[in-house]
């Protein structure tokens, strides 16, 4: 075992413990980096998980909070564990204004390899088992964008150039609605590096002026990237929050939690079919038609 994973482990500080519905639990703690930064964690696993399950770890978007992600992280948990780490320009932070934004991108990365690290540390909180080689990145805006360049996007920090950003204990990414490419930053050319199958999900409502003008904005990093088993999926009038069920939960918007519920349907089977490689969870895949709330589906390969 490698020394940050010991340390990881050692310095994990298990927080609280609850049943979610929808048969996941829950359990918040703090996880500590070898240089002394301690990084909240909020972890959601099956309530009766059999055998070893994956991990996935998930990021939330810009300003996001762990709140505000808890219906897609335990819509997630389903079949695996699902650790999101709050990242420093969470609006819950309360030095939030102090946040350096040339290196926060870095940070972000760095969070969730933490969490990779901290598998021994995230065992003993859970009693979960967790197959180290079944790892998902997992992301809203842009924590997509986080989770797209650990499974090899090439991303620039701002005043640095491209770079890679791959952990190759990532199998697959799963990008809720990833942002649209802004140059230099993120690019068409950078999604293209990609080097494993994603998961990629907007909506025909989904418009926002900095990062998509356009709602097909979204799936740029999806058509860039002809990884094979990769799969788009679009929601016909799915907005940016699912109306209130990420982030905006009080949001007022028209209700969306059907085409949510259908996306993390096929979000669940991306990953069965991927990491678990289950014919099931791909046959289902494959028998997926637009119609209802679906505009459009693909899966590659």
């Amino acid at each position: 075992m490698r020394r940050r994973e010991v340390l990881a482990g050692l310095l994990a500080l298990p927080l609280a413990a609850h049943a979610k519905p929808g048969g996941t639990r829950s359990a918040d703690t703090v996880l500590t980096t070898a240089d002394g930064r301690r990084v909240s964690v909020r972890v959601m696993w099956p309530a009766s998980a059999r055998g070893r399950l994956p991990l996935v770890l998930l990021s939330h978007g810009a300003n996001g909070t762990l709140d505000g992600l808890a219906h897609l992280q335990s819509g997630l948990a389903r079949a695996a564990l699902v650790a999101a780490p709050l990242h420093p320009d969470s609006e819950s932070n309360p030095d939030l204004a102090k946040v350096d934004r040339a290196t926060l991108f870095a940070v972000r990365i760095a969070d969730m390899r933490l969490v990779a690290d901290s598998i021994p540390a995230l065992e003993a909180l859970t009693g979960a088992r967790i197959d180290p080689a079944r790892i998902a990145a997992a992301g809203h805006s842009y924590g997509a964008l986080v989770a797209q360049a650990l499974g090899g996007a090439e991303v620039a920090s701002p005043g640095g150039p491209m770079q890679s950003w791959r952990d190759p204990r990532v199998r697959a990414v799963v990008a809720f609605s990833p942002p649209g490419p802004v140059a230099p930053f993120f690019t068409r050319e950078g999604w293209s590096k990609l080097a494993v199958p994603q998961f990629v999900q907007t909506g025909t409502a989904d418009v926002l002026p900095m990062i998509a003008p356009q709602w097909e904005a979204h799936m740029v990093s999806y058509e860039a990237a002809p990884v094979p088993g990769s799969m788009l999926w679009v929601g016909l009038g799915v907005d940016h929050y699912f109306g209130n069920r990420i982030q905006r939960l009080s949001r007022e918007a028209p209700d969306q939690s059907a085409a949510f519920a259908a996306a993390l349907a096929a979000a669940n089977d991306f990953v069965a079919a991927t990491l678990d490689r289950d014919g099931r969870a791909r046959a289902r895949l494959r028998a997926l038609k637009p119609g209802g709330v679906i505009k459009r589906v693909e899966v590659r390969g």
